[in-house]
């Protein structure tokens, strides 16, 4: 039950099946005992919540937040061979002055706006480091879970093909989401793949020499939801890695070098939105069956009159279009 320590409630501590276990064990005249029948002071929430604030101070004596997890990184790096770090990296960061857009930092708790520090914690094996780096052509990322009060869960995965399975390289978490917290986020795993493997991650717009080379080596594509904060800062970061390359021309207009691409233009180049929280986004979007078949068609390689059907979806689509689909759809101009 340690492991369930850290977040443990007393609901979830009565509904253990450890805690069930025990009571059937210790009890065995009864045929479903409560923690009540073991001793009646126990059935009052707020005793039971005592005991287990005595148990997290004991085994979590800098508490199950920041100071904690500082705490534990020192253990892992104290203790542990570096092969089982997991913990990577906890930074905490000044925020950037820099304007971001509206719906870069949406959905950010109270908590996290009262911070004045933007804090990111990466947690990457070194096994899945050398994993992407082999075998990491069709990535993919999400963030959005919210397990931790105050930050968001961010994961980049992909599909091993020999395997034939999807596996999770890495999981950030990060108490902004802004394009800038998302480029640092970007350039942390490109660190610690090359602290782990003495090699960089080779992007295939960037370092193929053309189409059809490092096909089997280079990350094809990345694969994201419509976060603008998420999908600029992988841009910005591609940007910046253009920037540190020899002048070099594009792949796809050889006219162009790499160093002149905008952010956008580099997502234009392995940057794919994913359909399906698109159309799950669509699905739940409170306007009529006609506007949702407008926004449906909007996902295709080209269309008729996308300039049009968007008018349309804003005239037609009311508040639910305007405040929560429009703004994904935004993305997929660029």
């Amino acid at each position: 039950m340690v492991d369930d320590l850290a977040d443990l409630t007393p609901r979830r501590f009565l509904r253990h099946p450890i805690l069930k276990s025990f009571l059937r064990q210790e009890l065995p005249h009864l045929v479903n005992p409560t923690l009540a029948d073991w001793h009646v002071s126990l059935a009052n929430r707020e005793h039971v919540k005592s005991y287990i604030k005595q148990a997290q101070e004991v085994h979590y004596p800098f508490g199950t937040g920041w100071k904690g997890v500082i705490n534990l990184k020192s253990y892992q790096d104290a203790r542990l061979p570096k092969e089982h770090h997991y913990i990577r990296r906890t930074l905490a960061l000044p925020l950037n002055s820099e304007p971001t857009d509206s719906d870069e930092d949406e959905e950010i708790s109270p908590q996290a706006r009262k911070d004045d520090r933007l804090r990111i914690i990466v947690c990457m094996t070194p096994e899945a480091s050398r994993r992407l780096l082999a075998s990491g052509r069709y990535l993919q990322s999400d963030i959005g879970f919210r397990r931790i009060i105050g930050f968001k869960e961010f994961e980049v995965a992909g599909m091993e093909r020999d395997a034939n399975t999807s596996i999770i390289y890495c999981r950030i978490y990060l108490n902004r989401m802004t394009a800038q917290a998302h480029q640092r986020v970007f350039e942390e795993i490109e660190a610690i793949v090359f602290e782990d493997t003495g090699k960089r991650l080779q992007w295939h717009h960037l370092h193929a020499t053309d189409l059809e080379d490092g096909l089997d080596c280079m990350i094809l594509s990345w694969t994201a939801d419509q976060h603008r904060g998420q999908a600029k800062g992988l841009g910005l970061h591609l940007q910046k890695l253009a920037s540190a390359m020899p002048p070099k021309p594009d792949l796809y207009e050889s006219e162009r070098l790499l160093q002149d691409l905008s952010p956008y233009e580099h997502l234009h180049r392995n940057f794919r939105v994913c359909t399906v929280h698109y159309f799950r986004l669509v699905k739940l979007c409170a306007t009529t069956e006609q506007v949702r078949w407008l926004m449906r068609s909007l996902v295709c390689m080209e269309h008729p009159d996308w300039d049009g059907t968007i008018q349309m979806i804003s005239d037609h689509g009311g508040k639910a279009a305007q405040g929560t689909a429009l703004p994904s759809l935004e993305l997929l101009m660029y």
